[in-house]
């Protein structure tokens, strides 16, 4: 009975209509609702774009560039003898003042000095050999002369003895000391090589020996410069960040790279001086077992050599006062030999007083510039060893721009410097000139620059080139280039839809006839009131379907 009823009521047709009305107003519905949130599940599928108004009115066209802070002026400092490096007292991008001491020398002994020596020592010599070989007529009988001869014969012999003895002593002494000052000089360098591989190894260079670390401090000082001016970009959203990013990422691998040839150099460097004072230490241990050979002092003996010429002259004299026919002669020849004596001994006294002194000082205020030698290395005249920044002179920064661009430019423009986080540093357009690259349409700008700046440190301007008023203006980054080159640009245009508006993008190219650090005045298809895409969530092409990021 049950059963029966179930199916009569599955069979009444009002039933039926109730479902199916039902399901199509379930289905109405739904199309209703899908009907109304398609635009919005369309839109989130296009890109973003933000979008500026083209103006018009005054704009003041820059250039921009980056160039490398030059000295105006340096010098070289030269040795004017030949010399060793005892001590450098400076080191690389050291402020200095006209006086102070830049290196001091040892074994400079002047060679007029050494000249001068030997003139004299060969004047008394000459006089010697002419007070023993003279003849006097009445030798024979003048036992006074001959013995005063002989005397003088065997002071001289023991003199030469006792230089022989010194020469051998001073050689001596000498290839001793020279082997502890050689120790002593790799013990140095051995210290710096150790404590300039620690200073790379910490990044800090402060305690590094500047003669050994070349430009590594100027290629961190570029990477750190780099990597400050990502950040500023990064926390100011900057639109050019990656471009500062890659930038600080080749300054990176530069300052990476560099580290990595230096300490291998060192490290190479540190092994040979291990070796060296090594091999020292052996040569130092030989000399000990060589003693000194003893003897009397020279100047002792050289006292008697003296007593006995001084001897030998007044037996002469006497011989020649009594053969007047010898007198006048003899007494010219005496007085000859002892006028060059006394030539030589001034000569010896001015070549010491015309001595130059073991300090090399500087002429002018300034930087250090390169260090061309190292402490232990022999220099000779007119070696260049250092070269000076002179500051006084101030600094130079010039960059090379397009020849049209160069001639919007004009002397005297005050120019900012981008990169000038602390303000402290002026900039001048001082020269305009030819690119000296055959064939270049480039133009070279020099800037006058002032403040605290350092030789090496790389700086960004923006020059000023005048204004002028322009009928369409966009932002910097609306204006984009195709393949060949061209300019253009992306505006949106909208076109009504039952659901609302919609928007696409179109290109029009443009000429840029002006820019400046945020926007180009263009010439083209578009006018003041048209709307630029400056930037959006994805690649947008020409004729695609965009949506307008809320403002």
């Amino acid at each position: 009975m049950t059963d029966a009823k179930s199916e009569k009521e599955n069979r009444d047709p009002a039933k039926k209509r109730s479902i199916i009305r039902g399901i199509v107003i379930v289905f109405l519905v739904i199309l209703l609702i899908l009907t109304f949130f398609s635009n919005t599940i369309m839109n989130r599928s296009l890109a973003q774009v933000t979008t500026s108004a083209v103006t018009s009115g005054k704009l003041t066209e820059r250039i921009r560039g980056n160039g490398t802070v030059e000295p105006q002026q340096s010098y070289e400092v030269t040795v004017s003898e030949s010399a060793t490096i005892d001590t450098i007292m400076v080191k690389k991008g050291q402020e200095i003042k006209k006086g102070d001491i830049l290196f001091t020398l040892v074994g400079s002994t002047s060679d007029e000095i050494t000249k001068a020596n030997d003139n004299l020592r060969r004047a008394n010599l000459d006089y010697q050999e002419y007070l023993l070989n003279e003849k006097q007529e009445s030798d024979t009988q003048n036992d006074k002369i001959k013995k005063a001869r002989e005397s003088l014969n065997e002071a001289i012999e023991k003199r030469d003895e006792a230089i022989a003895n010194e020469s051998y002593n001073n050689e001596l002494k000498n290839a001793k000391a020279n082997a502890q000052s050689a120790k002593t000089y790799q013990s140095a360098i051995k210290e710096k090589l150790n404590t300039t591989i620690l200073a790379i190894d910490m990044d800090d260079y402060s305690e590094a020996a500047p003669e050994y670390i070349g430009d590594i401090i100027l290629l961190k000082g570029k990477y750190d410069d780099a990597a400050r001016i990502y950040e500023i970009a990064l926390e100011s959203a900057s639109e050019d960040a990656d471009a500062k990013q890659a930038a600080m990422d080749e300054a990176k691998t530069a300052y990476e790279n560099a580290k990595a040839a230096l300490k291998e150099s060192l490290l190479s460097q540190l092994s040979e001086v291990d070796s060296e004072i090594e091999r020292l230490d052996s040569e130092l241990a030989s000399y000990e077992e060589n003693p000194a050979v003893g003897g009397e002092s020279i100047s002792e003996l050289e006292k008697s050599v003296q007593t006995k010429q001084k001897e030998l002259e007044e037996a002469i004299q006497d011989a020649n006062d009594k053969n007047e026919s010898n007198k006048t002669v003899n007494d010219l020849k005496l007085e000859g030999y002892k006028a060059a004596i006394e030539k030589a001994e001034k000569e010896l006294d001015e070549a010491k007083k015309n001595a130059n002194s073991n300090d090399i000082v500087s002429k002018y205020n300034g930087i250090v510039g390169d260090i061309n030698t190292k402490i232990g290395s022999k220099v000779n005249e007119g070696d260049t060893v250092m070269s000076i920044d002179i500051t006084d002179e101030g600094y130079l920064v010039k960059i090379k721009v397009e020849g049209e661009k160069a001639k919007k430019a004009q002397k005297g423009a005050e120019v900012d410097i981008l990169n000038n986080f602390n303000n402290d540093i002026q900039a001048e357009l001082t020269n305009i000139k030819n690119d000296t690259v055959a064939g270049s349409k480039n133009m070279i700008l020099e800037f006058n620059i002032t403040g605290n700046v350092n030789v090496g440190a790389n700086l960004e301007l923006s020059i000023p080139c005048g204004s002028g008023n322009y009928d369409a203006i966009v932002p910097k980054s609306a204006v984009y280039e195709d393949k060949k080159g061209n300019s253009f640009v992306l505006v949106t245009k909208s076109k009504s839809s039952p659901l609302g508006n919609r928007y696409y993008a179109e290109k029009v190219e443009v000429e840029v006839v002006a820019s400046d650090e945020t926007s180009r005045a263009v010439r083209g298809g578009i006018s003041a009131g048209d709307y630029v895409i400056t930037a959006a969530s994805k690649p947008v092409s020409p004729k695609d379907q965009v949506r307008m990021k809320d403002n």
